[in-house]
């Protein structure tokens, strides 16, 4: 099931937007770490902070990581991924 990490300006603020506005769960994390994990059904997401990124050396608007189930799927989404460059 795919997992998707959007930056955020401040995670308690972003993570309690999804879980009252949106419906939303909170699985983990906060501010302090500077990343979360969220989740509503099938759908996880990650929210992280500038400070997150930096320290692990992300760039770029939007970062995405996508969970799968089999290394045939991950076969599947780099071959869809050379198909759009």
């Amino acid at each position: 099931m795919p997992s998707r990490k959007y930056q955020s300006g401040d995670i308690n603020e972003a993570a309690a937007y999804y879980e009252n506005n949106l419906g939303f769960t909170v699985d983990w994390g906060g501010e302090e770490l500077g990343l979360a994990g969220i989740s509503k059904g099938n759908c996880r997401m990650f929210l992280a902070n500038s400070d997150y990124r930096k320290e692990c050396g992300n760039v770029g608007p939007v970062l995405i990581w996508l969970n799968l189930k089999s290394k045939d799927e991950v076969n599947v989404n780099s071959d869809v991924r050379r198909l759009l460059e």
